[in-house]
């Protein structure tokens, strides 16, 4: 959902005839820098408030670590920030800790799935566009900072989509494209992974299709060495085990590629179907089996 929310906005955009920018935010390892008395005093906000405070807090608090390697082991240290990785409540406690994230910049479109963030925003005249998305982003700075939470700037990608050029002259003036947070500026891209769908700036979807494609081919290099030794159930189970995940994740997205792209995963499908009936591979066609 987040991503087709994503890919509706954008489309939307270049619709418009807008420019249309998304930024693809990095915190540098988000789930262990929450700070536990942010965090309480967020839940109070929410309405978490008396004994189940306090019983969150409990939870959190007091947490010790230490690390064994072979016959050595560290001394026993507090965790004094971060939510307990692998829990039940990990997840859910961050997505209240950045919960007010998006209420911070009124004009940025916020698209969040759990520490992964997309910013996105359109704009007819690109040096409104870079004004206003500076602009918020130093506001956005600042949250990250009094959130206590570490931004990686050098991860951080910024994605100019659609078909329209970015103008480099106006008024006999040089014109960069130079978008900027906590006074460092992010690098342009030309594709990248959000939600482990590969974007790419003209939504051709190529690179994705490519990246699953050269996936489903080790994974049948698999199911061929283990054709003739296990039965047609076994392989059926491998093949939605390592096959159908990758055709099947987020196809409403990318499912859209041209024919000539579709074709790739097509002849693999079809690669599959014969390696789990075990069929000759020049003489049996794919439709009845």
């Amino acid at each position: 959902m987040a991503l087709m929310k994503f890919y509706d906005k954008v489309s939307q955009a270049i619709d418009n005839n807008e420019f249309c920018i998304g930024i693809f935010i990095d915190l540098s390892k988000a789930f262990d820098t929450v700070n536990h008395e942010i965090l309480l005093k967020k839940l109070e906000l929410y309405g978490v408030r008396g004994l189940p405070n306090l019983l969150i807090r409990d939870y959190l608090m007091n947490r010790k670590q230490y690390v064994q390697f072979n016959n050595h082991t560290s001394e026993m240290n507090i965790v004094n920030c971060g939510v307990p990785q692998g829990s039940i409540l990990g997840p859910l406690l961050f997505l209240l800790y950045i919960n007010d994230m998006p209420l911070v910049c009124k004009q940025l479109l916020f698209i969040l799935f759990a520490d992964d963030t997309n910013i996105l925003y359109s704009n007819s005249d690109i040096i409104q566009l870079m004004n206003i998305v500076n602009a918020d982003l130093a506001i956005l700075s600042d949250w990250f900072k009094a959130n206590m939470l570490s931004l990686n700037v050098q991860k951080t990608s910024f994605i100019m989509f659609g078909f329209k050029n970015v103008p480099t002259v106006f008024d006999s003036r040089d014109f960069e494209l130079k978008i900027k947070i906590q006074n460092e500026e992010i690098s342009r891209v030309e594709f990248t992974k959000f939600l482990g769908i590969i974007i790419d700036n003209k939504f051709t979807w190529q690179r994705h299709i490519n990246y699953i494609a050269l996936k489903i081919s080790k994974s049948l290099a698999i199911l061929s060495k283990l054709k003739y030794k296990i039965p047609k159930n076994c392989l059926l189970t491998l093949y939605y085990s390592l096959v159908y995940p990758h055709f099947n994740y987020c196809i409403i997205i990318w499912g859209c590629a041209s024919q000539t792209l579709m074709n790739k995963l097509l002849i693999l499908q079809k690669r599959a179907v014969r390696i789990v009936d075990k069929s000759n591979h020049f003489k049996c066609h794919t439709d009845p089996i």
